[in-house]
């Protein structure tokens, strides 16, 4: 809207043209100057001096006026000379603090980025109606209370105060990532009914106030990612009921309350991995009915067991580098065609039935040595990731119910035997059993009943290559020239034979030189 309102000013404009007596570090584009609809772009790479720069400019209109350095440092921006531009970008001028008409003559304004400086403080703002977007990244903001010229600040503590936005009631979005915020607190964001957009990540955040987030109904993102918070007063995010995304991830979280979440009905992605969590009370994510994924991994968990039942819609589940050690069958039974992503674990069990409702299974890095059993006949499971367990034989009966399996991966286990159809039920279309203790395969051990596997990626195997591999050989060299492995999906192993060429008439023998 703020765009739109900005391109019918210019449309009234006459006479577009771009300044004059800019330095060379500087270009200036006017697009359709001809036309009513015109507009002027001035960006500078480096400039000697900003506020002759900004001389220059007065009384113009504009479109994007950008400085990306200021060869001599600013420290105190004073109020600017008169002009008119939808974005205004002053980074890198070494800023550490700015007056609080700054920006009384700047009409028009709609973004604001003030990045890469070095400020401690953000004055309040002169009334600004248009301004909807505010950029403060990669500063040294400490608190957001009221600054004088020179950007003294009397609170050490480092805290979020409410003020500084009072003037800009349609702001939309601020971007404060990488400063040194320490607190929000319950005022900090009150009454600014218009956020779309909060980006707290990179701070030092190690406490919100209960409520902080309060009425903030239109908010699509937050971001309060890599802070050092241990703990959620619950209710945190009450009423915060609009946003899809929270981020939580990579702070120093220990566990989370009952209702940490509640009121948050349109909730759909939470990222809570690289944190410390151990412990998820009961509760903790009530009312998340719209929930999509959750990313847990690299955290504590040794029990995960009734965590999930609130959430009806939930399709994307990260547990990976935990401690987990056993998986119930109640677990995950709510869910149908879940993600689920347990790599990376200590798992050595898993309770018959406890991936009924699993649809793509990352069970890699752990200690299983069988899975028989644990599937029913009523599964919807499509990729099986098993790479890097204890297994040392795949039987007939393991994979029979899984008639849905398209992606198995075996890799890097102890694998010595493969019995004759083991896959036969299955769809597969990509079979990993590279890396195993095979030295030799049963003649249809790798047999699917619909169609032939499309690749195979068995090397790392100490095959012996003798009669009973002879099926082996032929059977690659049979789906070579009949042209179904003979582009980049097809993957065979020097030791059974030699490296193929993309040619349907190659002649594949057996190698032992490896062996």
């Amino acid at each position: 809207m703020q765009l739109l309102f900005f391109l019918c000013l210019l449309t009234f404009t006459t006479a577009l043209q771009c300044t004059a007596n800019l330095p060379n570090t500087c270009e200036c584009k006017c697009y359709n100057c001809g036309y009513r609809n015109g507009y002027v772009n001035v960006r500078c790479t480096t400039v000697p001096n900003l506020y002759e720069l900004l001389t220059t400019l007065e009384n113009g209109t504009f479109y994007n006026v950008e400085v990306y350095k200021c060869e001599n440092p600013v420290l105190n921006l004073v109020r600017l000379p008169a002009f008119s531009t939808f974005k205004l970008l002053i980074n890198h001028c070494g800023l550490e603090s700015v007056a609080d008409d700054a920006f009384t003559d700047i009409s028009d304004m709609v973004i604001l980025d003030l990045s890469s400086n070095a400020l401690t403080t953000v004055p309040p703002f002169p009334y600004s109606p248009l301004l909807e977007s505010i950029w403060l990244t990669d500063n040294m903001i400490r608190s957001f209370g009221k600054a004088s010229i020179k950007g003294s600040s009397s609170n050490d503590s480092a805290d979020l105060s409410r003020g500084s936005f009072k003037n800009v009631p349609y702001m939309t979005d601020i971007h404060l990532q990488n400063n040194l915020l320490t607190e929000i607190t319950n005022a900090t964001f009150a009454n600014m009914e218009e956020l779309r957009i909060i980006d707290l990540s990179n701070n030092k955040l190690n406490r919100i106030a209960a409520d902080a987030f309060q009425n903030l109904l239109p908010l699509i993102n937050l971001n309060l990612s890599f802070n050092e918070l241990t703990y959620l007063e619950p209710e945190t995010f009450h009423n915060v009921d609009a946003y899809p995304n929270l981020y939580l991830n990579n702070n120093r979280l220990t566990h989370l309350s009952a209702n940490s979440f509640v009121g948050n009905k349109r909730l759909d992605v939470l990222h809570l991995q690289n944190n410390h969590l151990a412990y998820i009370s009961p509760g903790t994510f009530n009312g998340l009915v719209d929930l999509y994924k959750i990313d847990l991994s690299n955290n504590n968990f040794t029990n995960i067991d009734d965590v999930f039942i609130e959430l009806p819609k939930l399709r994307l589940v990260n547990l990976s580098n935990n401690s987990l050690t056993d998986i119930r069958n109640t677990t995950f039974e709510h869910f149908w065609k879940l993600h689920l992503d347990l790599s990376n674990n200590q798992i050595r069990s898993v309770a018959p039935n406890a991936f009924v409702n699993a649809y793509i299974l990352h069970l890699d890095n752990n200690q299983l040595d069988s899975i028989d059993g644990i599937f029913s006949e009523h599964n919807c499971l499509i990729h099986l990731n098993l790479h890097n367990n204890l297994f040392t034989e795949i039987t007939n009966t393991t994979f029979n119910v899984l008639t849905q399996l398209v992606f198995l991966n075996f890799s890097n286990n102890h694998i010595h035997y493969i019995a004759p159809y083991s896959f036969y039920s299955t769809t597969l279309v990509s079979l990993d059993i590279s890396n195993n203790n095979l030295t030799t395969l049963e003649p249809y051990s790798i047999a699917i009943k619909e169609r032939p596997l499309q690749t195979v990626k068995y090397g790392g195997n100490p095959f012996v290559c003798d009669d009973k591999l002879e099926w082996f050989r032929k059977y690659l060299k049979y789906e070579v020239r009949n042209g179904r492995w003979w582009d980049d999906n097809y993957i065979v192993e020097p030791v059974i034979c030699p490296v193929l060429e993309k040619k349907k008439n190659i002649n594949c023998n057996c190698d032992c030189s490896n062996t």
